[in-house]
């Protein structure tokens, strides 16, 4: 076992605090270290006064995730001249291949590329070549993210936004903090986004960072317009963000696992660790206490970006929902491939959360080495999509003049009991003062059954039930000129004209976004095509308003809103 890995077990055994690094290697000329979160310097042969080369082995022998990383400082040794020759430094990984593309950086914060004359990749080693140093630089296979860089993210986005919540729902094996952001955390529907699994795996990372930075600023403009997807989306959905799912596999730098030897994306339903077992945890109760758990993303990296998907023929809920999620952050300048795949025995976050609650579950995967603004466009609009889309299938808003709709027979037929007691104070069949404590019992009925648990009744005779147990006979009044077959037959045609409704404006909102895009690209010009053959030109305006034309109309149609029958 390496040295490495033998510290690790033990740690897992002992909860040792915070841990990174801790070999440090010197060369007469240089000083080589990774005592820093997510250093890894690996075992260092010195070759020559700058001549080094560190063999970098992962954090278990045996079958793991080729993803060599490697992260180290190097600096010239003080009170010395600067040296004449350019550092060579050769990163071995045994019987695996480089993958990431050496960064650099002065002080751990602003990284940039090495030029490719610095790097030369030589049977899967990579050779870096310096020039001589006059001060520290900062060598990483990734820019380096830890957990400090999370914590100041959270804390930056909760004094930013007065509706984030932040919380530590556990701890990891070395009892780091399990941060998250609870956004908006009273609506009734929650999408899930988990980040950071693979330590490695920065770019997912930055695009986590993006997507939820973009749909937070997104929300000060959305009700502008009431009716808009967007407004509809921020009214009724919540965000509940786990950015940073392995502390310790990211403060040791390891590769691929856990502390304990763990692929934390392959123990969602073992749950073995506490990391896994903390969040699907607390997402159970959230569901348990009324939240509907509407779509999970996932964030990683691999050697490009794409969306794995459940395969076509898999039900979601809503039913399609990732085909038209991509093609929408598509029109809106996305570039990633669709990868939709059968769930299989393999258990994953995506596996775990489709097969639990029967809803979209999606791993965003970004390319190892996409540039900072392709990450950022693609994550915008990915962004934009999920609040377009699962906007347009919310309930209506209520402006400021309307109630709010109503979700259930027990609701309409309060709102009925309210109009009757009007019309019978109206029509002089009921005296002011009883038609107050009619009033207020109504009121206090619904109010009660708001709370969690309440029964919520179909039935009027029990809700008349309820009105008498706090007023008395007098609360029979209210049904004076009616039958309940009356009252059951009115909150039905309540309830469907509320849906057709929400129907309708599902089908405005797309329309809107169509004619939206339509304008926006009026100008670009792009072939058509007849028959596969390109032919005269057109717009691309008036391309995608052809090419889409009633797709998520009819989507939006099939589906109504989110609320259940």
């Amino acid at each position: 076992m390496p040295v490495r890995s033998a510290v690790g077990v033990l740690c897992a055994v002992l909860l040792c605090p915070a841990f990174a690094g801790g070999d440090s290697c010197d060369t007469g000329e240089y000083r080589l270290w990774d005592d820093y979160a997510g250093g890894r310097l690996g075992v260092c042969e010195v070759l020559g006064p700058s001549e080094v080369r560190l063999t970098i082995t992962p954090e278990i022998e045996g079958e793991i995730n080729p993803s060599p990383w490697y992260s180290f400082a190097v600096r010239p040794f003080p009170d010395r001249e600067v040296p004449d020759a350019p550092l060579r430094i050769t990163l071995d990984y045994g019987d695996f291949a480089h993958r990431y593309w050496p960064k650099v950086s002065r002080d751990r914060r602003d990284w940039s590329r090495l030029e490719d004359r610095q790097v030369n990749i030589e049977d899967g080693r990579a050779v870096i070549s310096m020039e001589p140093l006059d001060a520290s630089r900062f060598i990483s296979a990734q820019a380096l993210i830890t957990d400090v860089h999370y914590d100041d993210w959270m804390s930056r986005m909760r004094k930013k936004h007065d509706h984030v919540r932040r919380t530590n729902f556990g701890y990891s094996t070395e009892r780091r903090p399990l941060g998250a952001l609870h956004i908006n955390g009273e609506a009734e529907n929650l999408v899930l986004v988990l980040g950071r699994q693979h330590p490695p795996e920065v770019s997912g990372a930055k695009a986590l960072f993006e997507f939820v930075e973009t749909v937070l600023e997104g929300r000060w403009k959305a009700c502008r317009k009431p009716a808009s997807s967007a407004c509809r989306f921020y009214t009724h959905f919540g965000l509940l963000v786990v950015p940073l799912m392995n502390p310790d596999g990211v403060a040791r730098g390891n590769w691929r696992l856990s502390t304990q030897g763990v692929d934390l994306n392959r123990d969602w339903g073992p749950f073995t660790q506490p990391e896994t077992r903390k969040v699907a945890g607390y997402v159970e109760r959230l569901v348990q206490d009324g939240r509907r758990l509407r779509l999970v993303l996932d964030f990683h990296s691999t050697d490009r970006s794409l969306a794995y998907t459940q395969a076509h023929r898999e039900y979601t809920d809503p039913t399609g929902f990732a085909k038209i999620w991509i093609d929408l952050a598509h029109d809106l300048g996305a570039e990633f491939a669709h990868g939709p795949r059968r769930t299989s025995g393999i258990r994953t976050a995506k596996n775990y959360f489709f097969e639990t609650y029967r809803i979209p579950s999606i791993t965003y995967e970004v390319a190892d080495e996409a540039s900072d603004a392709r990450i950022k466009t693609n994550a915008r609009a990915v962004a934009v999509a999920t609040v377009e889309l699962l906007g347009s299938l919310a309930p209506p808003v209520a402006s400021g003049l309307e109630p709010t709709p109503c979700k259930d027979a027990f609701c309409h037929i309060g709102q009925i009991n309210k109009a009757s007691l009007v019309m019978l104070v109206e029509q002089g069949l009921v005296d002011q003062d009883d038609a107050k404590t009619i009033a207020r019992a109504v009121v206090e009925v619904l109010d009660a059954e708001r709370l969690p648990g309440a029964q919520r009744l179909s039935n009027y005779a029990d809700i008349e039930a309820l009105l008498t147990a706090r007023i008395g006979p007098v609360a029979a009044n209210v049904h004076l000129g009616r039958s309940r077959q009356d009252v059951h037959g009115a909150s039905r045609r309540m309830q469907t004209r509320q849906r057709l409704i929400a129907i309708g404006e599902s089908l405005l909102g797309a329309r809107a976004l169509y004619l939206e895009f339509a304008q926006s690209y009026k100008a670009t010009p792009v072939p058509a095509y007849t028959h596969g053959v390109q032919s005269q030109p057109t717009s691309l305006g008036h391309f995608h308003a052809r090419l889409r034309r009633g797709h998520d109309a009819g989507f939006r149609a099939t589906h109504g809103s989110l609320r259940p029958p």
